[in-house]
């Protein structure tokens, strides 16, 4: 995947799903993914597959970030958010505005 910038999480999305990627999302997805769209600021995504044997997501989670970094900023208000799409988990890191 070539290296490219986005500016929200809404971007991530249509960059590595597609323009259609809330097709089939329930309305309270929906409001969490505009919520996350307008508060969290993205700086690196990753596609994973959800194992067959687990039990699937249905909502978007948010997990501190816990690795180290050299940023102050993300050492306080980083944290992961891990979207489930089509079979699929989206993990965004970024930080908190």
């Amino acid at each position: 995947m070539k290296k490219c910038g986005a500016t929200t999480c809404f971007d991530i999305l249509n960059m590595l799903v597609g323009k259609k990627w809330s097709i089939g999302s329930n309305l309270t997805f929906a409001k969490l993914m505009k919520f996350y769209n307008t508060v969290f600021v993205p700086r690196s995504a990753r596609i994973t597959s959800i194992a067959k044997d687990t039990l699937r997501p249905t909502l978007p989670d948010v997990k501190r970030y816990s690795t180290y970094s050299e940023s102050i900023l993300i050492g306080l208000h980083g944290a992961e958010l891990y979207v489930p799409i089509f079979n699929k988990l989206i993990i965004i890191k970024g930080y908190f505005k």
